[in-house]
C-alpha cells in the first residue's frame, strides 16, 4: 500500500488430488492499474513465499525483486496493461488457487 497499489489478501483451501491432500494458505497480491486501459488484460509477476522452517532454499530475494519492480513500475506512466504482483503460499498450488479465484473457475473437482 505504501507504493500506492491496490493490495488484497486471498485465503484459500485447495484439494490436491495427486497428493491426496488439502492445502490451506493465503496469497497477497497488489495491482498496478494501467492509467488509460480498461483493466481487461494484465501481466502477472509472481514469487512464492517459503516459511523460515522450509527445507527448501529461501525465496526472500525473489520477493524483494518483486517489491523493487513494483516501486520502479509505479513511476512509469505508459503501461497498457495492469500489472499484478503476486506472492503465493504453497508455490504453484497458491498460483492455481489465485488463478481460479481471479477467473471465477474451479478445477479442483474435475
Amino acid at each position: 500500500k505504501q507504493l500506492g497499489l491496490d493490495v488484497y489478501t486471498q485465503t484459500f483451501t485447495l484439494d490436491y488430488p495427486l497428493a491426496n491432500a488439502s492445502y490451506t494458505g493465503s496469497n497477497v497480491y497488489a495491482i498496478l492499474r494501467a492509467p488509460k486501459a480498461a483493466s481487461t488484460e494484465a501481466l502477472v509477476v509472481t514469487a512464492p513465499h517459503r516459511p523460515p522452517n522450509s527445507p527448501h532454499q529461501s525465496t526472500d530475494a525473489g520477493i524483494a525483486v518483486i517489491l523493487a519492480a513494483a516501486k520502479l513500475f509505479r513511476n512509469q506512466i505508459y503501461w497498457a496493461k495492469d500489472i499484478i504482483f503476486l506472492i503465493t503460499e504453497h508455490e504453484f498450488l497458491g498460483i492455481q488457487a489465485w488463478l481460479e479465484a481471479y477467473h471465477g473457475v474451479s478445477y479442483g473437482d474435475g
